[in-house]
C-alpha cells in the first residue's frame, strides 16, 4: 500500500573514462520491465561512471556540474517533479480509518 513515485535504473550502463564508450554490462530493459509489471513510472537511467562517485566523495554532486552526466540527473529530477505534480494533494482517502478505544 505504499505509493511509489517511480523507478530510477542505477548502473544501467558502464561509462568508460578513457574512451567514453557506454555499454550495458548488466543487460538492458530490466528497469522498464519492472515498471511495466508494477505499473509505475520509469524515471530514467544512470550509468556506472567513476565521476559520479569521485565528485560525491568530495562533496560536489555531479548534478551541480556541467556535462552529459549532470544532464541525466537533471532530466530525472524534472521527470520526477512532473510525476510528483500529478499525484493527489490529499492522501486522506488512502489510509484506513483509525479507531481509538
Amino acid at each position: 500500500g505504499i505509493d511509489v513515485l517511480g523507478l530510477i535504473e542505477n548502473m544501467s550502463t558502464h561509462h568508460c573514462k578513457q574512451c567514453h564508450h557506454e555499454e550495458a554490462l548488466f543487460g538492458e530493459g530490466g528497469g522498464q520491465i519492472l515498471c511495466d509489471n508494477f505499473t509505475i513510472p520509469f524515471l530514467g537511467q544512470l550509468p556506472l561512471a567513476s565521476p559520479i562517485r569521485s565528485q560525491c566523495d568530495v562533496g560536489i554532486p555531479i548534478a551541480t556540474q556541467e556535462g552529459a552526466l549532470a544532464e541525466r540527473f537533471m532530466k530525472i529530477a524534472l521527470t520526477s517533479a512532473i510525476v510528483l505534480g500529478k499525484k493527489p494533494l490529499n492522501y486522506a482517502g488512502k489510509f484506513p480509518p483509525i479507531h481509538v478505544e
